[in-house]
């Protein structure tokens, strides 16, 4: 499968403003700001940013152990509900149906 949308890494960061609120924003390994986060409190800011930051890794491992399952476990073995989980987060994060 092929990842969709902006390619990673993403980073975090965090600018410092005279007088208000620091602002974070998640940037694309090209520079591209993908979102900007002040309008929560400091560690609500810390949190999403990190989240945001972690997408696209945490995508391509659930890729990876889905596939990686996928090919080890019996044939005609059923569905566990955590492959639905995976298939359902995987079908979300690419916009595709599951």
């Amino acid at each position: 499968m092929n990842l969709h949308g902006t390619p990673g890494p993403f980073v975090a960061r965090e600018e410092k403003r005279p007088g208000d609120a620091p602002r974070i924003t998640v940037q694309a390994a090209n520079g591209v700001v993908l979102a900007e986060l002040s309008n929560y409190n400091a560690a609500e800011r810390r949190t999403l940013a990190r989240q945001f930051a972690a997408a696209p890794d945490m995508q391509a491992a659930l890729l990876r152990l889905s596939a990686s399952y996928a090919r080890l476990k019996p044939p005609g073995y059923p569905r566990s509900d955590a492959e639905k989980q995976a298939d359902a987060a995987i079908a979300k994060a690419t916009g595709s149906a599951s």
